[in-house]
């Protein structure tokens, strides 16, 4: 019993850490993600109305 709450303590240790970090990632991932989305929309209407706009 003593063995298992030890063994219990130490996996949440090594666990949360990680879980932390792939969360961190996680969240870095989408804004990065929804930033170039918004880059990609901000700057799609120029390039394509400016062709237009000079034939």
């Amino acid at each position: 019993m003593q063995n298992n709450i030890l063994l219990f303590s130490l996996c949440h240790r090594l666990i949360i850490p990680y879980l932390i970090l792939y969360i961190v990632k996680l969240i870095n991932f989408v804004q990065q993600g929804w930033y170039n989305l918004m880059l990609y929309y901000l700057s799609d209407p120029i390039i394509s109305i400016y062709p237009i706009n000079d034939n």
